[in-house]
């Protein structure tokens, strides 16, 4: 086409190129809300940041109408060979037993009976013991209680308690 103001092709193709090309992919990157169970993870723990993603329990863990308690392992006791070869369904195997619906602060556990069980998302039964002011959760140790989240309590355990169970060693 031929104009006053110079030669135009009628259409122009550039319209047409992939839009991968034009526009490149970026990553997504999840932005959690501030002091949830899940942003303290990730600033936290990165291996069990990992787990949760790989298992994809983030979401739950983040959501805000959640109330969620999670008897979290140190960071040092996740093996990291373990973490890096452990698939989907092991690690939302692994990732439900350490949490349980529900907002159970220490002040709910001490008043409830000795030997009451509580249930995980996985369906184990988590024994909580008191003897002289300390908690224990199927005889595992509480090193640190009542980590506060908006969104729940984070119960920081000496072990993971799937290693009581069926679960991988890790």
């Amino acid at each position: 086409m031929t104009s006053v103001h110079g030669y135009y092709e009628l259409y122009d193709y550039s319209a047409f190129t992939d839009p991968s090309i034009v526009y490149p992919q970026r990553p997504v990157l999840r932005q959690y809300p501030e002091n949830t169970v899940m942003a303290i993870f990730e600033r936290r723990s990165p291996k069990l940041t990992f787990l949760i993603k790989l298992a994809g329990l983030d979401w739950q863990l983040a959501d805000l109408q959640n109330k969620v308690t999670f008897f979290a392992p140190p960071e040092h006791t996740l093996n990291e060979e373990w973490v890096k070869s452990c698939d989907k369904e092991t690690a939302r195997k692994f990732i439900k037993y350490q949490m349980t619906m529900g907002f159970l602060p220490a002040d709910v556990l001490h008043t409830s009976m000795k030997y009451r069980l509580r249930t995980t998302l996985k369906g184990q039964e988590v024994m909580v013991e008191s003897f002289n002011g300390r908690f224990y959760f199927n005889g595992v140790p509480v090193i640190s209680y009542n980590n506060y989240a908006v969104n729940g309590v984070i119960h920081v355990l000496q072990q993971p308690l799937a290693v009581l169970n069926d679960a991988p060693n890790c």
